[in-house]
């Protein structure tokens, strides 16, 4: 059981923040409005649409920008359609470069380094938008998803509610907490409260839901969590996902003869 548990809580702490839009399909990047909706993508695999971003927030920013920026910043979008991210970040930090006071240029350069693996520099561009604009909350939440990447749980949780005070309405802002708790062992009910609110949204979810009722005992719950992930149309790791159940009820299907055999009371 101890064992089922762990890959478990393995598998699903590695798609919390998925480092690249690797499993995304190919065609959701070209309908993207601009680089800022790759947030999407960072911290939910899953996501196949990710939400445009304010339409109003990015008018705004592009109508700030000098010329030279915004036609960087049109170089960086045909880098990023043509799957270049690399070229996409060397093309954004041209625009920083122009619009140094830019939030949304700092933001979306943080989105491409992380997409291109360059963690080291995705969270001081974060930081710097955030500094920039005190109530981006793209930025806050994009803060706690470096963090969850780097594996600094104790620094991502502060940094999730942070984002998740700023817009408590944001499904990923407590998307990210739960999953963050989860992986503390800590706050489980809270945790398990956010979860229970966005599982029809990220259908991760339902593997820190398993994960959770699995160390309370609760093995068909968690069957019950990991059927679901199957059934939603977004469920990507299926393979994986249908491994873990057959253990669990191969699990449960066990217990059920062991308490047969002894005369115990049966579920």
């Amino acid at each position: 059981m101890r064992c089922l548990m762990a890959v478990l809580l393995l598998f699903a702490l590695s798609h919390l923040a998925a480092a690249r839009p690797q499993n995304a399909a190919p065609d959701t990047r070209s309908k993207a409005a601009t680089p800022d909706t790759v947030l999407a993508w960072i911290f939910d695999p899953d996501e196949q649409h990710p939400p445009n971003a304010s339409a109003g927030t990015i008018t705004v920013a592009l109508l700030e920008m000098p010329e030279k920026a915004r036609k960087e910043l049109d170089r960086a979008k045909g880098a990023l359609h043509s799957g270049d991210t690399l070229a996409a970040a060397q093309d954004l930090e041209k625009v920083v470069a122009l619009d140094p006071g830019s939030a949304f240029a700092r933001n979306v350069l943080g989105v491409m380094y992380v997409n291109s693996n360059q963690l080291e520099k995705a969270l001081p561009a974060f930081e710097a938008a955030l500094s920039l604009n005190p109530n981006y909350h793209l930025a806050a939440d994009n803060i706690a998803v470096v963090l969850c990447l780097q594996h600094r749980w104790t620094d991502a949780e502060p940094a999730a509610r942070r984002a998740l005070a700023m817009q408590p309405d944001s499904l990923a802002s407590q998307y990210l907490l739960g999953g963050i708790l989860v992986n503390e062992g800590r706050d489980l009910e809270e945790a398990v409260e956010l979860l229970n609110r966005v599982k029809d949204k990220y259908a991760r979810a339902h593997l820190f839901l398993a994960q959770v009722a699995m160390q309370q005992d609760r093995t068909r719950q968690a069957a019950d969590e990991l059927q679901q992930y199957l059934d939603s149309p977004f469920a990507l790791e299926r393979e994986v996902a249908q491994s873990l159940l057959t253990q669990l009820q191969n699990y449960e299907a066990q217990k059920l003869r062991d308490s047969s055999r002894t005369g115990g009371a049966q579920l």
